[in-house]
């Protein structure tokens, strides 16, 4: 990996609105098939990563020269018979960061969370 890149769990969304956004749309202009047609408006993108954090939802960025230049989310079941589950969901990765191992380094770190949720070590 050619970059510096720092992995970090957001608590509280507004410090990273922007970058996070910007990573959304750059992500959907470059046709990733997340969930949203190009082109997003920037206030859609916001009105978006508001609605994103939640006691089941974990979101973890990759920062390289604090910017935001990756993302995924860890959703966790809260449902009785599902503590053992949770998915990934929105993985991201900035077009013009890809293949540095960005997207692997998020990988990683989510699912040591998943297991420190699940309670396997």
């Amino acid at each position: 990996m050619g970059y510096n890149v720092e992995i970090e769990q957001v608590k509280s969304i507004e410090e990273y609105i922007d970058d996070l956004s910007d990573l959304l749309i750059q992500v959907i202009e470059d046709d990733a098939s997340i969930g949203f047609l190009p082109p997003l408006p920037f206030s859609d993108a916001i009105k978006y990563w508001r609605n994103v954090l939640s006691p089941e939802v974990h979101l973890f960025v990759a920062k390289i020269n604090n910017r935001v230049v990756g993302s995924v989310q860890l959703q966790l079941c809260s449902k009785q018979n599902g503590v053992h589950r949770a998915e990934i969901a929105k993985l991201m990765t900035h077009p013009h960061y890809r293949r540095n191992g960005i997207g692997r380094a998020l990988m990683n770190e989510v699912e040591e969370q998943a297991k420190q949720e699940a309670g396997l070590y």
